[in-house]
């Protein structure tokens, strides 16, 4: 596999039981990958070819620091509690970092966009517009290591690092794709609200993997998740500001969107 690239999974003692599902998977559907890194705040415990690498601080100083430890010029990033479910091609992964840096991108997201303009039909190659929150964002992909250091904000969470990435990238001038190919990284949401989501939750005990005593969300939780992820996805951002607006709905990203 190529040195351009190291896998690196965000995480931290308090999520130690993903440890050994993601192990799991990353060794079953990539058997060749790259050098891979797991960033924690506490805990080195053997897995097979992968490093764990303690930092201190928040979310945002413990990846800015794990990062400077890194030498390839790319990053993959995820984290804990999203799993691997199907085969890396590494054929396909190899040309998509040819198209990044000919695209002299900073940031590709690896997962279906809906905003962006296509600028390469053949390769599944979007820009993304940086004015629409989330469109960077903590979901797997891809980064050039010095741009994302240069987004990265001091002694933010995980929420507070994720809403403030598309304007980061933004003011830093760093260009950001879109790769849609749905079948390129293909992956299980786990958790929510540090409980199991009940579709992870099954597909855990189905495939054999380690299931520890973490809560699984209730009906009632899952179906009000459902439904504000429905919403999200179709409303149009300009309605969902509005509504953001009207209801006076408190998240981390109302100051952003």
């Amino acid at each position: 596999m190529t040195n351009r690239l190291t896998l690196v999974v965000t995480t931290c003692e308090k999520f130690k039981d993903m440890w050994v599902n993601q192990a799991k998977a990353i060794e079953n559907f990539w058997p060749n990958h790259p050098k891979c890194i797991f960033i924690t705040d506490k805990g080195s415990p053997e897995f097979k070819n992968i490093t764990f690498l303690e930092c201190e601080g928040n979310y945002s100083d413990r990846l800015r620091n794990g990062l400077k430890e890194i030498e390839s010029e790319y990053i993959l990033l995820s984290m804990d509690d999203y799993l691997l479910k199907s085969k890396i091609d590494d054929d396909k992964l190899n040309r998509l970092l040819d198209l990044i840096s000919n695209q002299d991108a900073g940031y590709c997201k690896i997962h279906y966009a809906r905003y962006g303009k296509v600028v390469d039909r053949k390769n599944k190659i979007k820009s993304l517009p940086l004015n629409v929150p989330y469109e960077v964002s903590l979901l797997p992909g891809i980064w050039k290591k010095e741009c994302l250091i240069k987004v990265l904000g001091e002694n933010k969470n995980p929420w507070q690092t994720e809403v403030s990435l598309t304007s980061s990238a933004n003011n830093a001038e760093v260009k950001c794709i879109n790769f849609y190919d749905r079948s390129f990284f293909k992956y299980v949401d786990i958790v929510r609200k540090g409980c199991y989501l009940r579709k992870a939750y099954k597909y855990l005990k189905a495939n054999g993997y380690y299931v520890s005593d973490r809560k699984v969300l209730s009906r009632k939780q899952s179906f009000f998740h459902g439904l504000k992820s429905s919403f999200a996805y179709v409303l149009p951002y300009k309605v969902r500001k509005t509504l953001v607006k009207i209801f006076k709905i408190k998240s981390y990203s109302n100051s952003n969107l």
